[in-house]
Protein backbone atom coordinates (compact mmCIF):
# COMPACT_ATOMS: atom_id res chain seq x y z
CA UNK A 1 0.00 0.00 0.00
CA UNK A 2 1.28 3.46 -0.85
CA UNK A 3 0.63 6.49 1.30
CA UNK A 4 1.57 10.06 0.47
CA UNK A 5 2.78 12.67 2.95
CA UNK A 6 3.55 16.36 2.70
CA UNK A 7 7.12 17.06 3.73
CA UNK A 8 8.66 20.46 4.47
CA UNK A 9 12.36 20.92 3.74
CA UNK A 10 14.29 23.72 5.40
CA UNK A 11 17.86 24.60 4.53
CA UNK A 12 20.30 27.19 5.71
CA UNK A 13 23.52 27.84 7.52
CA UNK A 14 22.10 26.84 10.90
CA UNK A 15 20.62 23.61 9.48
CA UNK A 16 23.95 22.51 7.89
CA UNK A 17 22.11 20.75 5.10
CA UNK A 18 18.39 20.07 4.91
CA UNK A 19 15.90 19.25 7.65
CA UNK A 20 12.68 17.52 6.62
CA UNK A 21 9.54 17.53 8.76
CA UNK A 22 6.16 15.87 8.24
CA UNK A 23 3.34 18.09 9.56
CA UNK A 24 0.80 15.26 9.86
CA UNK A 25 3.25 13.10 11.84
CA UNK A 26 4.40 15.26 14.76
CA UNK A 27 7.89 14.42 15.93
CA UNK A 28 8.99 12.94 12.60
CA UNK A 29 11.98 14.74 11.14
CA UNK A 30 15.12 13.82 9.26
CA UNK A 31 18.30 15.51 8.12
CA UNK A 32 20.69 15.22 5.22
CA UNK A 33 23.53 17.08 3.55
CA UNK A 34 21.48 17.18 0.32
CA UNK A 35 17.77 17.18 -0.52
CA UNK A 36 18.16 13.62 -1.81
CA UNK A 37 19.67 12.47 1.50
CA UNK A 38 16.88 14.20 3.41
CA UNK A 39 14.24 12.53 1.24
CA UNK A 40 15.76 9.11 1.84
CA UNK A 41 16.03 9.73 5.59
CA UNK A 42 12.50 11.06 5.98
CA UNK A 43 11.10 8.11 3.99
CA UNK A 44 12.82 5.74 6.42
CA UNK A 45 11.48 7.69 9.42
CA UNK A 46 7.92 7.62 8.04
CA UNK A 47 8.10 3.89 7.27
CA UNK A 48 9.39 3.05 10.77
CA UNK A 49 6.74 5.24 12.37
CA UNK A 50 3.92 3.64 10.39
CA UNK A 51 5.28 0.13 11.06
CA UNK A 52 5.14 0.92 14.77
CA UNK A 53 1.57 2.18 14.51
CA UNK A 54 0.45 -0.91 12.60
CA UNK A 55 2.25 -3.24 15.04
CA UNK A 56 0.29 -1.65 17.89
CA UNK A 57 -3.03 -2.03 16.05
CA UNK A 58 -3.40 1.61 15.03
CA UNK A 59 -4.29 2.68 11.47
CA UNK A 60 -1.72 4.19 9.14
CA UNK A 61 -2.30 7.93 8.61
CA UNK A 62 -2.39 9.44 5.12
CA UNK A 63 -2.11 12.92 3.61
CA UNK A 64 -3.78 11.99 0.30
CA UNK A 65 -6.59 14.52 0.57
CA UNK A 66 -4.71 17.56 -0.73
CA UNK A 67 -3.20 20.71 0.68
CA UNK A 68 -2.51 24.28 -0.29
CA UNK A 69 1.15 25.21 -0.19
CA UNK A 70 2.12 28.85 -0.73
CA UNK A 71 4.43 31.62 0.45
CA UNK A 72 3.00 34.34 2.66
CA UNK A 73 4.71 37.73 2.91
CA UNK A 74 4.26 39.92 5.98
CA UNK A 75 5.65 43.32 6.93
CA UNK A 76 7.58 43.31 10.20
Amino acid sequence: MKSYFYVIFISGEAAKGYTATVPSLPGISARGQTVEESISSVKDAIQHHIAGLLASGQPAPRDDEGALVTWVTVNV
